[in-house]
Order: C-alpha cells, then structure tokens, then sequence
C-alpha cells in the first residue's frame, strides 16, 4: 500500500532526477479572495542548505499586501553531526511588541553507532530562568540486533530544572526477533524505585505470526500480576489477518469475558480494504458496531478513497455514522494531484465537502499546492482559497558537478565593504544572515569577483554558490 504523505501546504521538496534533484529553497504563499482568482502574497518560508543539502535553517515571514512590509514570524536552526543525523533543531519566534528575536523550544537528539535514536530530549524556552526548560527526554536502549530492549520516559521538573523517570518500558525477544515480553513500569519518586503496571507476552505460530497478546496488571496488595486482558488473532489460508477478539478476565467469576473484537478484509496484496471495530454488550449479549474503516486502492497499489465511520457504540447499523471520506487522485506517475476530504453530516446528507487539496508538478517537480476550505453549498464553492508556490532550483549530485561549483573567499573577515570570491566557472551566489534572510545575491564570473557590502551590517554571514557554503565575517 504507498502511504499518503502530502498533507500540509509547506515542506522542503527533493525529487531525484536521475545524478541531480530539484530542491524548493523558498516557498512563496497565497491567500485568494472570497470566491474569486485574485490572489494575494500572504508570506514566505526560506530554506537555506549545507553542502550535503541538509536543510540548515527555515525562515518563514508574513507579507502586509498593503503596506508591502517582510514581518519576521520564526527560524528553525538545524545541526547535524558527521553521518547527516539531525542533532539539535531550535525554533526562535518574532516578538512583535518588543520587534525582537526569542527563542521558543529545541529538540536535542543523541545516536548509536548504527544510526538509532538513543537520547530524545525536548526543551521550551522559560524566561524566567533565562534558559532551556526540561520537558520531556526518552532514552533508548537496543540489543546487538537493533531491538529496542528499553525505554525510560523523564519529564523536566522546577525548581532546579533536572530531570524526573516517570516510565520504563522493556522489551524481551526470542530466537526469531519476534517480541515475546513487554513490561511497563511506572517511577515512584519517594522510594527511588520502578513499579510494575503491566505485564505482556505474546506467542506465535509456525509462520511467525502473532496469535496471541496476553496482558496482565501489578496488583501493588499482594505483589503478583493479576489477569486482565487477552486478544487472541486468527488468519485466513492465505495467512492474512482475518480478526482480532479482546477479552477481559472478570476477577469475581474468573472468567474470561468478550470486550471487544475487530475484523478485517484483505486483498492479495495484504492491502486492508476493510476494518471493522466492534464492543461487547455483556447486558444483551450482542456485538455493537463502534468504528469502521473502508479502503479502495488502484491496480498501482495507490490509495484510492479511504472511509470512516463512528458511532460512539451502542448501534447495530452504519447509517449515520459517516465520519470522513476521503478521495485521492493520481497522475500518470503515480503522484497525488488531488485529495478530497467530506464529513458526515447526518441526518441531513450522508457526506458534506471538508476540504480539498490539490498539487501541480513539473515532470516529477511539485510546483504549487493549493488549499481550499469551508465548502458553502449555496454557492457549490470552498470560501477559502489558499495556495503555496515552490521555487524550484535543480541541483546536481554527480562528482564533476559539485566540484564545478567550490569556491573561495577572501579576506575573510571583510574589512573595508569588499571581498573577493574566486569562482570555477560561471554561477550564482547568495548572500544569507544567521536568521536564513537573503541579504543580497548576484552572478559570478570564472575567477576573480569583486562583491561590495556597503549595505551589510557588521556580523557573521554564509555565502552560498551552487552547493557550497561558507562562512564569512564581515568587520
């Protein structure tokens, strides 16, 4: 089944081409007017790259259509190590009342030496202390396999901004790399120790599929795990999963109860068409309908129209729990060019239009993505019209390509408005501040070019030509 991806208006697009791809490195966005064609400038998001194409900063700003004004709205500010793993990602927000740069929250990752996450540590910015405050950490820990043997979740505490274990979770496999064993554990503070909540095993059959997930509760009186759920799977002769049934251990009569059940079609492909989600009412003894999914998928194996239905329980019929429809079109190159979401809206009409979202391509390059919203049946048109254009710039990745494009630069630091680049051969350069803004731009000869900076402000710089960047200081 290929996964739906393009959801949001805004992201960094990258579409291989062979030895080169072409890379968005700004994003320009629209607001039409009430059901009209016009459209106006609303803001734009700049992308800037090291020369591994590892996005280093994200500068989004608003536009004023009447007074033809930048507004600066947030960085992102991305590092990476060595392997091109993102290490630390800090989101610095515009403060209109004092027109200054704050910071807002940063994420900090720490890697093993086959690329797994092992440290996950959120932080929000807290004024008051004038620093990160903790918010929530998971360090992993994996097997000689690569298996996730354990996960301690912390939270941040004030005062002293340190961090607390508030969950465990471990994780037992067997000979196969199938998980047989789960414990989660919860921290108790005063005796500085872990406390067992739950406790679950899981057996296979001869095909290596799940057959059974028994769950069990810490009673904390007597210290022993105690019953509580077991969900038992079945499969058809083709080994697809066929249901999934949930029962409950009833602790007075010692018997195992109905709870809840899900079946499921499937085609060859095991593609779910459809998912099925019922509960048990022990009172009437029957099964009542809870959610349901639908799915339909192409001869691509591309997700076609995807349906939901919730009733809340309680009901033995679908008919009035339409949730979401959603329809997903596709070009000749099995790319999204449209995707179509209604709601529920019974008694009055089965289905009403949510929202809608379509996307324009150049060959394989996405150019424009559109957002339409607010559907008024009076007048068969969405009142919102958003739109977002990518500016599309092919980079090339073979060897002789990016040697084409190194660069120096000297003096570096600049003293006196000038410097020199000395060039490869013919190409473009920007100019770009700490905060992503493109502060001045131009062509470059083969060899020696002489750049004057009478507008720039002292400061530390990047300068970017092709796929190189460097640092300069200007005095």
């Amino acid at each position: 089944m290929k996964k739906i991806i393009l959801g949001a208006l805004m992201f960094v697009v990258f579409v291989n081409k062979g030895n080169a791809f072409c890379r968005a490195d700004t994003v320009l966005n629209y607001t039409y007017e009430y059901l009209s064609t016009i459209k106006h400038l609303t803001g734009r998001t700049i992308y800037t790259f090291d020369t591994r194409n590892n996005v280093l900063t994200q500068f989004t700003e608003d536009y004023n259509d009447a007074t033809t004004v930048w507004t600066p709205n947030s960085w992102i500010l991305n590092q990476y190590d060595a392997n091109d793993s993102l290490i630390e990602r800090v989101t610095d927000l515009w403060n209109t009342s004092t027109n200054t740069r704050v910071h807002s929250n940063k994420v900090n990752y720490a890697y093993n030496t086959f690329g797994k996450i092992v440290d996950y540590s959120s932080y929000q910015w807290y004024s008051t202390i004038n620093d990160w405050r903790k918010i929530v950490r998971t360090i992993t820990d994996y097997n000689n396999a690569n298996k996730v043997i354990s996960e301690i979740s912390q939270t941040g505490t004030l005062p002293g901004n340190s961090w607390l274990n508030t969950n465990r979770k471990t994780y037992f496999y067997n000979g196969n790399g199938q998980q047989v064993e789960y414990v989660s554990q919860t921290w108790n503070g005063t005796t500085a120790t872990w406390t067992n909540i739950y406790f679950t095993t899981s057996l296979y059959n001869s095909n290596g599929l799940r057959t059974i997930d028994s769950i069990k509760k810490w009673n904390t009186t007597t210290n022993v795990w105690n019953k509580l759920q077991i969900t038992t799977y079945t499969y058809d002769a083709q080994q697809k999963l066929a249901s999934k049934l949930t029962r409950e251990f009833n602790t007075t009569t010692s018997v195992w109860e109905d709870l809840q059940r899900t079946i499921y079609t499937v085609n060859l492909y095991s593609d779910i068409l459809d998912e099925e989600n019922q509960i048990y009412a022990s009172s009437s003894s029957i099964w009542l309908y809870y959610t349901k999914r639908e799915y339909n998928f192409d001869s691509n194996g591309n997700l076609l129209e995807e349906k939901t239905y919730k009733t809340g329980g309680g009901t033995t019929s679908w008919s009035g729990a339409e949730e979401f429809w959603t329809q997903y079109v596709y070009n000749s190159g099995n790319k999204v060019v449209e995707k179509f979401v209604r709601q529920g809206n019974y008694p009055n009409s089965p289905w009403i239009s949510s929202y809608r979202n379509t996307y324009e391509y150049n060959n394989d390059d996405l150019v424009a993505a559109d957002y339409y919203a607010y559907f008024e049946p009076g007048v068969g048109s969405f009142s919102v019209h958003r739109r977002s254009e990518y500016q599309c710039r092919q980079i090339n990745t073979g060897v002789n390509d990016i040697e084409s494009y190194m660069f120096s630069v000297h003096p570096n630091p600049v003293i006196g408005g000038a410097f020199t680049i000395n060039a490869t051969e013919i190409a473009n350069y920007n100019i770009i501040d700490c905060t992503g803004k493109l502060i001045q731009s131009g062509e470059l000869n083969a060899g020696d070019n002489t750049i004057s900076l009478t507008s720039i402000s002292t400061g530390v710089y990047f300068v970017h030509v092709g796929l190189q960047t460097q640092k300069l200081i200007v005095q």
